[in-house]
C-alpha cells in the first residue's frame, strides 16, 4: 500500500522540522489533510500509527516523547532500527559525539529528568575528556592528536554545544543566571536511556491529583521496550 501524497508531505515537513510539539503536529496534519481529517474519537496517534506501518520497511518512524522543562509531548522522525546515538549522529565530528556523550553521562548520573549542569562545566568538558584520554595513552602524540586536542578546548567545545543545541540534542537555558545545559527533545525521542530515566522520575514524583504526564511517560517507555524486544526477536 502506497503512502498518500498528503502523508508524504507531512513526513517531509516533520523531517525538516526535526521535532514538533503534539499540538503543532496536529495543526500541521490538519493543514495538509483538511480540518475534518480527524474523525470523532480519533486522535493524531491513530493517523501516525497508520503511517508508521507503511514506514516500517525503511526503518524509520514517527515517535513521541514527553520532555522537560514543560513535560510537553513532542513528535519527531527517528531511526527505528537502532537507537544508538553513534548511528544517528553521522553529521557530527568524533569530538562532537564525545562531548555529547560526556555531558549526557553527567546528566544521566543524576537520574533525574530535569537534571542539568552549568554552562561552564559543559564548556570545560573537553578538558576532562582529554585528561581521561591522556591517562589511557600518555605517550600518544601526533599531528592528528594535536588537532583532536584543539577541538576539545573550551572555545571549540562551545561551538559543539551550539550545534548540538541547534539540532535539539541539548538544551541551554538562557534565562538562568549561570546558563544551565540539559538534554534536549531529540535526546528524549531517540535515546531509550533518557526516556526511561524521565519515566522513572515522573513516577517517583507523581502527584495524586495529576497523573496524566506520568501515565504518558510510562506508556512511552513501555513502547520503547516493546520496540527493542521486537528488533531482538527479528534478529
Amino acid at each position: 500500500m502506497a503512502m498518500a501524497v498528503e502523508d508524504l508531505s507531512f513526513l517531509h515537513e516533520m523531517i525538516a522540522r526535526k521535532y514538533e510539539s503534539e499540538e503543532n503536529v496536529k495543526t500541521l496534519y490538519e493543514s495538509l489533510h483538511g480540518n475534518n481529517a480527524l474523525r470523532e474519537g480519533e486522535t493524531i496517534d491513530h493517523k501516525i500509527a497508520d503511517m508508521n506501518r507503511l514506514l516500517d520497511f525503511a526503518h524509520i518512524e514517527l515517535r513521541k516523547a514527553a520532555a522537560p522543562p514543560d513535560n510537553k509531548v513532542y513528535w519527531g522522525v527517528v531511526n527505528s532500527l537502532d537507537d544508538e546515538l553513534s548511528k544517528l549522529m553521522t553529521k557530527y565530528s568524533p569530538e562532537d559525539v564525545a562531548i555529547f556523550f560526556a555531558i549526557a553521562k553527567k546528566i544521566l548520573a543524576e537520574d533525574s529528568a530535569d537534571a542539568d549542569i552549568s554552562f561552564n562545566d559543559a564548556r570545560n568538558i573537553g578538558v576532562e575528556i582529554a585528561d581521561a584520554e591522556n591517562e589511557e595513552n600518555p605517550r600518544k602524540a601526533s599531528e592528528s592528536r594535536s588537532q583532536h586536542l584543539r577541538l576539545l578546548q573550551p572555545q571549540a567545545v562551545q561551538e559543539s554545544l551550539s550545534k548540538l543545541t541547534c539540532d535539539g540534542w541539548l538544551r541551554i537555558d538562557l534565562q538562568s543566571e549561570q546558563r544551565r545545559v540539559s538534554l534536549g527533545v531529540r535526546s528524549f525521542l531517540e535515546l531509550p536511556e533518557v526516556r526511561e530515566m524521565f519515566s522513572r522520575n515522573l513516577v517517583a514524583n507523581r502527584q495524586p491529583e495529576d497523573t496524566s504526564a506520568s501515565d504518558d511517560a510510562e506508556e512511552l517507555a513501555r513502547g520503547a521496550k516493546r520496540r527493542r524486544l521486537k528488533r531482538i526477536d527479528s534478529d
